[in-house]
């Protein structure tokens, strides 16, 4: 369908959050231009299911939609800092770690988002809810600081300290399954106790 790439380019960069009702309304006037004079006789669902499953294989433009939005993720993850709307972005949420962990913390009082970064934001939350995805997880990779689900790393102050140290993430502070030991000064020796607190109470039964 050669308006297709032009509809995909147009889901990438719309700016703002685009409803589902809006694509639902898209494909109702498609109905309407394969079936102009005779009533409906196939579902949507049928009608967009693929070939060698009997349908037409229409396209699913709010998958679509999701799909072009969620691949803003990678260039979170992964920015390209010649890019000067992803940096923008970044200013605006405070930082690149900020923008990189949103997904999985979500954004916090403070942060002003943008609407382009909120589309991306709530288009990630439908397709988690979907696909049964649980992002309560926990990984290595996660975010150790304004993370809601370590909440007892929420009560360490100051926590932009360890994050200027490049700890950012949980593996930042696990050798295997058990706390690092860091080389500090002497003045950084309480809040390496509170790191340590921190990680016994979230972490109950692992070796600190």
């Amino acid at each position: 369908m050669i308006c297709l790439p032009k509809m995909l380019y147009v889901l990438a960069n719309v700016p703002t959050y685009v409803p589902l009702r809006w694509f639902n309304d898209i494909d109702k006037l498609l109905q309407k231009l394969l079936c102009p004079t005779s009533k409906q006789r196939l579902a949507r669902a049928i009608m967009q299911a693929l070939w060698s499953k009997g349908g037409l294989a229409l396209p699913n433009f709010w998958n679509y939609y999701l799909a072009a939005q969620l691949a803003n993720l990678q260039q979170w993850w992964h920015p390209n800092l010649d890019n000067r709307a992803m940096t923008l972005e970044m200013h605006i949420m405070g930082s690149e770690q900020e923008l990189q962990t949103l997904p999985f913390t979500g954004p916090r009082p403070d942060n002003n988002l943008s609407a382009k970064t909120l589309s991306t934001y709530k288009c990630w939350q439908i397709v988690a809810k979907e696909t049964y995805l649980n992002t309560n997880q926990w990984s290595p990779a996660m975010p150790l600081w304004h993370n809601k689900l370590l909440g007892q790393f929420l009560q360490i102050p100051d926590p932009g300290i360890w994050a200027n140290k490049g700890i950012t993430e949980l593996h930042h502070i696990l050798l295997g399954y058990v706390l690092k030991t860091f080389e500090l000064q002497n003045h950084y020796l309480f809040r390496y106790l509170q790191l340590k607190h921190a990680f016994s109470t979230q972490f109950p039964g692992h070796t600190v």
